[in-house]
């Protein structure tokens, strides 16, 4: 469980590099991602009321002969990590690295977990919570928010979604999203 082995090359895929890529460059930006990971412990409450600290990565190893790096995760997190597609949401994650905007990201993530029903009603004011915009006018919301989402989702992701206005007088109160599997290569 503890030894996950992964091919640089699939690494270098999913961060989009192209393969010419130099070795150092890479390296580096590896070494920048698995410091990263391990800024802040991963906080876990327990059945038993305590809180368990564990940083994700215990060790990595990138072997340059062989081509493949070698994460060690924290042997803490093991019953936490095992019991994952139980208790959330799983979504074709080479995605998001294809996606700038960290509204499209948080659009994926929200309209992925109701793929299945194909369709989500959310209050405007929770779901500008939800993705983290600020934006207090709507129309700034729609346009750099939803259109941008929209765009972004129906041209990299494998689901696209339509949106509905629901109205209180004139102001926009709520959205229904309307979700659709997609492919992007076609």
């Amino acid at each position: 469980f503890r030894l996950i082995r992964v091919k640089n090359r699939a690494i270098k895929q999913y961060l989009g590099y192209k393969s010419s890529v130099p070795y150092n460059r890479f390296n580096s930006d590896l070494e920048d991602i698995c410091k990263r990971l391990n800024d802040q412990p991963v906080r876990i409450r327990t059945e038993k009321d305590t809180i368990l600290n564990a940083f994700f990565i215990s060790s990595w190893e990138i072997d340059l002969k062989a081509g493949v790096t070698v994460f060690e995760i924290s042997g803490r997190l093991k019953e936490y990590l095992l019991e994952l597609r139980k208790n959330y949401t799983s979504y074709q994650l080479e995605n998001i690295p294809k996606l700038n905007s960290s509204y499209s990201i948080r659009m994926y993530e929200l309209l992925s977990q109701y793929r299945r029903i194909g369709t989500r009603k959310f209050e405007l004011e929770d779901l500008k919570k939800k993705i983290g915009c600020s934006y207090d006018m709507y129309g700034h919301f729609k346009k750099k928010a939803l259109e941008k989402a929209h765009k972004d989702l129906r041209t990299y992701t494998d689901l696209r979604f339509e949106f509905e206005e629901i109205k209180n007088g004139r102001k926009v109160s709520s959205l229904i999203f309307y979700i659709y599997p997609n492919d992007p290569d076609s």
